[in-house]
């Protein structure tokens, strides 16, 4: 998981890129215009989320 990386929320259209760190914790944007709350999870929390399902790694390509 490094800056830039980008990951969709599972089962719905919404894609969050990680901007930057807070601490030892990822700051993940939106990518949705029309969103304005970013997302701060640490390390464990990220890997359990993609470990789970939840969050799943992607390119730019694939974003609708």
């Amino acid at each position: 998981m490094k800056k830039g990386h980008i990951y969709k929320i599972n089962g719905q259209e919404r894609f969050f890129q990680i901007v930057g760190f807070f601490g030892g914790d990822f700051v993940l944007a939106p990518m949705n215009q029309e969103e304005e709350q970013v997302l701060i999870y640490s390390r464990e929390e990220m890997s359990d989320f993609i470990k789970s399902g939840y969050f799943s790694r992607t390119n730019p390509t694939n974003k609708k």
